[in-house]
């Protein structure tokens, strides 16, 4: 059986949801169906869910012990069955075409100058946050000294003063 490829379906009113609803049921699909309120506007949306694993035929492949992979063939982008699981799928062998090669060198030469552009932002964000801890730094400095300053004056006023009224 093959599935369409999971998306979601607006239903607009709530007839249509139950006609679906109804339909749905009667064809034996696994769907989901989910009621929402979006801004006082009541929504319905369905969409039609990937088949479970252990409903899904195994896969075709031998393995190395010379007797055939149990595991479910994966469920493709578009929904259909392929008949390899993901492990026996197989990687993609790169572009044969150098029209494809030269497509893919394009690709990584941009991927890395966006890495660089990203690692020499992140280089002056932390230059520009040490140089704002710097400034920090030295005014909290000046800070402690002006109140040591103002302390050292507050003290020497109270001993003069302590100096007078004992004088008098």
């Amino acid at each position: 059986m093959k599935m369409a490829k999971p998306a979601w379906n607006l239903i607009k009113s709530d007839a249509a949801y139950e006609r679906i609803k109804k339909r749905l049921r009667s064809e034996g699909v696994r769907y989901e169906l989910v009621r929402c309120i979006n801004n006082g506007v009541h929504l319905s949306k369905w969409r039609y869910l990937p088949t479970p694993a252990r409903e899904r035929p195994p896969c075709e492949a031998t393995c190395r012990n010379g007797r055939p992979c149990r595991a479910a063939v994966a469920v493709k982008p578009n929904g259909d069955w392929s008949t390899r699981c993901r492990r026996h799928g197989g990687a993609s062998t790169g572009p044969k075409t150098a029209q494809g090669r030269a497509r893919q060198a394009a690709a990584v030469t941009a991927a890395n100058r966006q890495r660089k552009g990203r690692r020499y932002q992140t280089k002056s964000a932390l230059e520009r946050i040490h140089a704002q801890i710097d400034e920090t730094n030295k005014a909290w400095a000046d800070f402690e000294a002006a109140a040591k300053k103002s302390r050292l004056n507050i003290q020497q006023a109270a001993q003069q003063a302590l100096a007078r009224g004992q004088a008098e």
